[in-house]
């Protein structure tokens, strides 16, 4: 945990500097530094869950984990609190937002069409899958229950951050006020969620990237809808 809370303070540290333009010096390029602004904080918790998951920490030593980022991190780099708003998890919910953001990333400046695969990507097409399951799950969950606060809002920071213009996102998310057709021309509609009084309509950036999800049951279910009602 002492070594994980180290990696976490340096990590955070780099993320933080680079998105206030303090410091150019952690990454090589200005596309770098502009994708770090966007997306740096959720690649940071995909990070940080990963090696929680990975390194098989129980849930007293994730408690200790969450403790000492708050007693030796949390507010001490330039005297900033919650630069990524790290929130306690149980580790359940570590798993499904691990997953959710997993496929976030791989999606992410992916045009690729996947036909067919060799094992590690069919492994990859499986978890890909359930984060997008776990994705749809939880918007649903949290709208109607959000009754675990620490959970739900992580997951609204990463509805936030997809809601935002990113030419790069595989996944893009539209509420009813604000969508417009130039902005879902060319994109395919992969589910229409009620969350928090109001509609949001997710989009895949092109219809072919449905092949790094034969495994959700999501979308399994909606082709058996639509195949009985066609």
């Amino acid at each position: 945990v002492k070594n994980l809370l180290g990696d976490i303070h340096s990590h955070l540290y780099r993320v933080y500097f680079t998105r206030e333009n303090k410091n150019n010096d952690y990454f090589d390029n200005e596309d770098n530094r502009t994708e770090v602004k966007k997306i740096g904080c959720i690649c940071l918790k995909y990070w940080l869950y990963d090696q929680i998951v990975s390194k098989g920490l129980d849930e007293s030593q994730i408690n200790e984990l969450f403790i000492g980022y708050e007693k030796y991190i949390n507010g001490k780099i330039n005297d900033v609190n919650n630069i990524c708003n790290f929130n306690e998890l149980s580790l359940n919910h570590i798993n499904t937002l691990k997953n959710i953001y997993a496929f976030y990333a791989f999606l992410y400046d992916n045009d690729n069409n996947i036909e067919t695969c060799d094992s590690e990507k069919c492994k990859c097409m499986n978890y890909l899958g359930k984060g997008l399951d776990d994705f749809i799950n939880s918007i649903k969950t949290c709208s109607i229950d959000s009754s675990n606060n620490n959970y739900c809002n992580q997951l609204n920071e990463f509805i936030e951050m997809c809601k935002k213009v990113n030419d790069h996102a595989g996944i893009s998310i539209y509420d009813e006020f604000s969508i417009t057709t130039d902005d879902t021309q060319g994109k395919y509609l992969l589910s229409f969620e009620k969350y928090q009084d109001e509609m949001l309509y997710l989009y895949l950036k092109d219809e072919k990237l449905l092949n790094f999800f034969k495994t959700s049951d999501f979308l399994s279910n909606k082709s058996t809808t639509i195949a009985a009602t066609s």
